[in-house]
């Protein structure tokens, strides 16, 4: 009889097979270069709004300007959640990915940009100068801020995912910012009027008192963030077709805008317990506001890997 017995590998045999699996000097290059670019994104982003807010010193505004402080954090946190994909994204074209990481950034960049205009149109009625983010509510600021993150996961599952071809990748990220934004400004209007939250947060800027409509703000705030969320699983992903993506956003979207409508309701009724939200936004009650905020951001945020 014969015994067989397995030779051990050779110790460099196994260095090298360690070694193998090791970035290389051109990954870490790349990885340097990804940085540099996505440094100056945040820069030349942050650089954009200071250039239309000419009359605004940053360091004097964030030493007591809660609203401004709001809006930048928002916009800020927003832009790096958008870049997410492109910034992530690897592929055996290096040169290709770089191209696709700036284009990215600059898409974003100017999208953020032309977002304050409608912003202004749907908390005020019209475009605001932004050199007014000095007389913001930090009821309108909270609203603001969300809308950014919102747009920021919107524009995040748009970049998700891969298309057949660069034209296709184009159109379908445009295609479905758009109707991811439109769903966001029209969610808002829709369950804006709850116990007049919207309209709340809208009066607020006329208040003598700057934290007015915080409440309202909190709780509104949080359910455009959860949508938002909704928004980026429904879209992230690859694109197999315009037919099958815009039926299963618009599927999804029926689904998620009354799944929302049931979070609210289900916090209300279970989290709140003694209280309401329609007490919350009357009163001005912000401490439970917050809770109810963070509560629908929780159940939205699981809602939106199990119902979409």
């Amino acid at each position: 009889m014969h015994h067989f017995v397995l030779a051990r590998p050779h110790p460099i045999d196994d260095l090298r097979n360690v070694y193998h699996g090791l970035p290389t000097a051109g990954d870490y290059g790349v990885a340097t270069l990804k940085a540099v670019i996505f440094l100056a994104f945040i820069g030349l982003g942050w650089l954009t709004v200071n250039l239309l807010t000419t009359k605004l010193d940053d360091h004097v505004e964030m030493t007591r300007n809660g609203a401004f402080v709001t809006i930048r954090t928002g916009m800020l946190f927003g832009s790096v959640l958008a870049i997410y994909p492109p910034l992530n994204a690897r592929s055996n074209d290096t040169a290709s990915d770089l191209w696709w990481l700036l284009g990215g950034a600059v898409y974003i960049i100017v999208v953020f940009n032309l977002i304050r205009p409608i912003l202004d149109t749907l908390l005020y009625g019209r475009p605001q100068n932004a050199n007014q983010l000095r007389k913001a509510s930090l009821a309108s600021a909270i609203i603001q801020a969300a809308f950014y993150l919102a747009c920021g996961w919107v524009i995040n599952g748009s970049f998700s995912g891969s298309a057949p071809s660069l034209s296709t990748s184009i159109k379908a990220i445009g295609a479905f910012t758009l109707m991811g934004f439109a769903t966001l400004f029209g969610a808002y209007l829709l369950i804006g009027r709850m116990h007049g939250m919207a309209k709340r947060v809208r009066l607020s800027r006329t208040s003598n008192n700057p934290n007015d409509g915080t409440a309202a703000a909190l709780i509104l705030g949080a359910i455009i963030i959860g949508l938002g969320l909704m928004l980026h699983t429904a879209i992230a992903g690859d694109f197999t077709g315009w037919e099958s993506g815009i039926i299963g956003f618009l599927v999804s979207i029926g689904v998620g805008i009354p799944v929302l409508v049931i979070v609210v309701r289900f916090v209300d009724r279970f989290i709140l317990g003694l209280t309401d939200i329609k007490t919350l936004v009357s009163n001005d009650e912000r401490l439970p506001a917050i809770i109810m905020a963070v509560g629908i951001l929780a159940v939205a945020t699981g809602f939106s890997a199990i119902v979409i």
